[in-house]
């Protein structure tokens, strides 16, 4: 992953060149990555279903907790200053509080 700065070429752009490379902005950088290579005939592995289940309760959180206008402000002040979105802070600190089943102050999304 390359991160470009001030390129007249570049600036602003987004998108894929080709199946070669993928450019994105990411909170006013331009950054230059490799085209993701994904098999979609591939089944999943059941560690690799077990670890997608657990990202989306992750991400359902995050949600829930970016919806609590106070949490998104303790989000937003724990991502000021980083390139992270409140919603990566939110998501980043699902492991160190527990799974969805067991919160009941997170209704259902």
């Amino acid at each position: 992953m390359a991160k470009i700065a001030k390129n007249i070429v570049l600036y602003g752009a987004s998108g894929s060149l080709g199946d070669q490379l993928v450019i994105r902005q990411r909170k006013g950088q331009t950054v230059l990555s490799a085209m993701p290579r994904v098999d979609p005939d591939r089944p999943a592995t059941p560690a690799q279903a077990a670890i997608r289940a657990r990202f989306q309760e992750a991400i359902f959180y995050g949600k829930a907790q970016l919806a609590d206008a106070q949490a998104r402000a303790g989000y937003q002040a724990k991502a000021a200053g980083t390139p992270r979105s409140a919603f990566n802070v939110a998501v980043a600190d699902f492991p160190s509080t527990g799974s969805l089943a067991s919160r009941k102050d997170i209704g259902t999304m």
